[in-house]
């Protein structure tokens, strides 16, 4: 943990805005605009999808700079898309509510920022230059184990039916996600941007809330309050 800085300053005049709802809408705008013009326009969409979406190529070769901003609002699978908005809203807004909108923003836009530059370094590394990163799932991610930093003894439906304390649901969801990746069902890239963005949420716990993540983990399984 930092003593005082400029890097844990709090912001002025914070508050409530419910911006994980906004994100949510803009998200779900997106991909219904895309929906309609596969058959009004399908040129324009690819158009419009190509300069959301993150790769090494549309960064440095296109200069589509803005894509490491617009990249988490692109999904093109709607049951994903409704997976995430439900943690959105579940997790994002009591997040947002604990520590102020635009701290929320803050985190939201340097996680994001954080999680596209270690991925277009990995992307140069293993010259896969044309791989695309999109979707919220990364910042999905970090908000849900910071939140679980937060409320590390509280308990969650997980799959609905079975509790279980908050950081271990965090952990079982990246773990499967893990496995999925070395089995194939999911990419590896897109995987190795969430651990980027849960890398950078433990840094902003230590650095920007003053938290104490190796703490955290020695209560968590130890159990100890």
């Amino acid at each position: 943990m930092i003593n005082n800085s400029f890097l844990n300053k709090k912001l002025k005049n914070d508050y409530y805005m419910g911006l994980s709802l906004y994100f949510v809408i803009i998200s779900f705008l997106f991909y219904f605009a895309c929906v309609v013009l596969i058959k009004v326009n399908p040129l324009l969409r690819w158009n419009i999808i190509n300069k959301s979406i993150l790769s090494f190529s549309n960064f440095f070769t296109s200069s589509y700079y803005w894509t490491i901003v617009t990249y988490p609002f692109v999904h093109f699978d709607i049951l994903n898309l409704i997976f995430l908005s439900i943690f959105f809203v579940v997790f994002g807004l009591q997040f947002e509510r604990r520590i102020g909108s635009k701290e929320y923003l803050l985190f939201f836009t340097t996680c994001n920022i954080f999680t596209s530059a270690c991925f277009l370094l990995t992307s140069y590394l293993t010259q896969n230059v044309n791989f695309p990163l999109f979707g919220s799932t990364p910042f999905v991610y970090a908000v849900l184990f910071l939140f679980s930093m937060m409320y590390k003894y509280d308990c969650v439906n997980l799959f609905f039916f079975l509790p279980v304390r908050l950081p271990f649901v965090a952990i079982i969801l990246l773990a499967i996600d893990i496995v999925f990746a070395f089995v194939s069902l999911r990419s590896l890239y897109s995987v190795m941007a969430e651990i980027y963005a849960v890398s950078y949420a433990f840094l902003y716990a230590g650095i920007r809330m003053r938290l104490k993540p190796l703490l955290f983990f020695k209560q968590v399984f130890r159990g100890r309050r």
